[in-house]
């Protein structure tokens, strides 16, 4: 009779191991069947952090995509792009066509800015200033012309500004006299305003010019004293 009892004890204990998943680690905590190996599942820390991962991962959404830069169609010459309101990138035909003023727009000056100091890489400065003079004169038929030049001359005065040093290749100096010379005639205040940016670009490159005067007779004063150490500055 007892061998028939630890018998069905057996089996009883073996069956709910089988039922419980893979074996866990022997335990010595059965000593009144007389068994040393049965494995027992205790519930243990690993158990909880498991619970607690699939509860919460059930509720975790994947974050959504942010939307692409959405390009915005500017005529047949190109497009730009944005991306939150603000201009990205574009081709350089549909950045040159944003630079160009017309009767309801004008450039922001930190695009205008932005774009005549980086477009150098793709296009020369000259060439760049021979597209908005040949902007300005694809409009000069138009009733809106007299509105519109003085936009040109503020753009081209903000050039000079900001880069004067490009005037002194000849061929800006070209288009330049040029624009000035197509808006000067439409009144009084505009040859008053030509006068002022042409005073404008002779100060600016006449400052350059001191400047880079007194850098080269730094430069020689610097050479000489490394010749002879004795030699004043």
């Amino acid at each position: 009779m007892q061998h028939q009892r630890l018998q069905k004890e057996l089996q009883a204990v073996a069956t709910v191991s089988l039922a419980s998943g893979p074996r866990l680690r022997a335990s010595r905590s059965l000593p009144a069947i007389g068994l040393r190996n049965t494995a027992k599942h205790r519930p243990t820390v690993f158990d909880t952090l498991v619970t607690r991962m699939e509860t919460t991962c059930l509720d975790v959404q994947p974050p959504e995509a942010s939307p692409p830069a959405s390009p915005l169609k500017l005529g047949l010459s190109g497009e730009l792009v944005q991306k939150d309101g603000a201009l990205v990138g574009g081709s350089l035909n549909a950045l040159v066509e944003h630079l160009l003023p017309n009767e309801y727009y004008y450039p922001e000056s930190s695009f205008a800015f932005a774009f005549i100091l980086c477009c150098r890489l793709f296009v020369k400065p000259y060439e760049l200033l021979a597209k908005v003079l040949r902007g300005l004169q694809l409009r000069k038929n138009d009733p809106e012309y007299p509105d519109l030049a003085p936009k040109y001359l503020q753009l081209l005065n903000e050039w000079v500004d900001k880069f004067p040093y490009d005037f002194r290749d000849e061929r800006m100096m070209v288009s330049f006299k040029e624009l000035t010379q197509a808006a000067a005639p439409l009144s009084l205040e505009m040859r008053k305003t030509v006068g002022h940016l042409q005073a404008n670009l002779i100060k600016k490159l006449n400052s350059l010019e001191k400047y880079e005067r007194i850098l080269s007779q730094l430069n020689i004063a610097a050479m000489e004293r490394l010749i002879d150490p004795k030699t004043e500055v």
